[in-house]
């Protein structure tokens, strides 16, 4: 039955190449198709990688391309066969650097103002006068990084108040 069923097939596409328009409409309806299929399997794979990185990030492990690729289980090298995907991960990339960097700064930030509060109580006990810069070198830090920090700025603003106030 399938043999008879092939032939017949090919039998009709040798007679269609005959018919131009026919071939035409054909050779569209493949085209068609074989969008339809990429986009597809695009957006599937599109699915995988964020249930990937959702299964990552519960777990805690790092959300890398490759770690994405051991979740899904296909070579990150792979994910650059298809458009969609390769502009997808890479959003997502640059998304998670971005929320990294933020929460670094904030953790740097936060160290910083611990140290500033902990270098005050220093310079107060042994007796030493207020200053930014010598809170910066006993903090072991440049005055331009104890700035850098909006925190840390507003509080070195609000001791130096504090102190003008006092000396008066």
């Amino acid at each position: 039955m399938k043999k008879c069923i092939s032939r017949t097939i090919i039998a009709l596409v040798k007679h269609v190449k005959v018919y131009p328009k026919v071939d035409n409409l054909l050779q569209q309806s493949r085209k068609t198709n074989r969008a339809l299929h990429l986009q597809r399997r695009q957006q599937e794979m599109v699915d995988k990688i964020k249930a990937a990185i959702q299964e990552l990030e519960a777990l805690g492990q790092p959300v890398t391309q490759r770690a994405i690729g051991k979740v899904i289980g296909k070579s990150p090298k792979g994910f650059y066969r298809y458009p969609e995907v390769a502009a997808f991960l890479d959003k997502e990339m640059k998304e998670k650097r971005r929320r990294d960097q933020v929460q670094q700064k904030r953790q740097r930030e936060n160290r910083f103002f611990e140290l500033v509060l902990e270098a005050r109580e220093q310079l107060q006990t042994r007796g030493i006068p207020f200053s930014v810069k010598a809170l910066a070198k006993h903090a072991h830090t440049s005055y331009n990084t104890l700035h850098r920090y909006p925190r840390v700025r507003e509080m070195l603003e609000r001791l130096k108040q504090e102190c003008s106030q006092t000396d008066k």
